[in-house]
């Protein structure tokens, strides 16, 4: 995002920024310009964030946030920071809507933003089907929700399977993205699970998402 934006200045100071955009956006974004220059590239990124942001921050206000907790948060979840207005981070607001919406949210933000442009633009859902390296991200994320779930509810830490649903998923998805979002400390949690939560970190989210 701070490369297109640059990119996107570089013009007015007559300086060329066609390479600098090719040698240093990861993934497919590099070999494709979403729009004809660079400049509405930019201007269309930005507008796909900020409207995802405000999305947020509209849907955690209506789960019973207040308005700063739900501008704070949203800009928090998008960006994939992970601060929280909060000492106790998302864990303050112990409400299983919120963090309904913070995992959407996060989902969404680790996405290519290439794809976002692509489904807007075009006013389908078809684009996130057929790419693929959104189906392994999808696949990975409900795969480790699901043996975190099970180790979990076998190892009795939560009393029901809805319940360790709850936590596992929320953890798995604020990791994988690199968001740092808790709402429990996983790290006491048992056998295996605190050190793979820490190895699907490095997986990480798409290229060309806030992650």
């Amino acid at each position: 995002g701070i490369v297109v934006l640059a990119v996107a200045i570089l013009p007015m100071l007559r300086i060329g920024g066609a390479q600098l955009y090719r040698a240093e956006t990861p993934g497919p974004l590099k070999d494709s310009k979403l729009t004809p220059k660079i400049t509405e590239t930019a201007k269309a990124l930005w507008l796909i964030y900020l409207g995802i942001t405000v999305m947020c921050m509209l849907a955690y206000w209506l789960g019973g946030m207040t308005l700063f907790d739900a501008v704070g948060h949203a800009f928090s979840t998008v960006a994939i920071g992970g601060m929280s207005t909060h000492d106790a981070g998302f864990a303050h607001f112990n409400s299983p809507t919120l963090e309904i919406v913070a995992t959407f949210f996060m989902v969404v933000a680790g996405i290519n933003f290439a794809i976002h442009f692509t489904s807007w633009k075009r006013a389908s859902s078809e684009p996130y089907f057929r790419d693929p390296e959104l189906r392994v991200y999808a696949s990975l994320l409900l795969g480790f929700s699901v043996l975190v779930t099970l180790a979990l509810y076998i190892n009795g830490t939560y009393d029901s399977i809805t319940q360790a649903a709850r936590y596992a998923s929320f953890q798995v998805v604020s990791i994988m993205t690199t968001t740092g979002f808790s709402t429990t400390d996983f790290s006491i949690w048992p056998g295996f699970i605190p050190i793979m939560l820490i190895c699907i970190a490095f997986i990480g989210g798409c290229a060309g998402s806030t992650c």
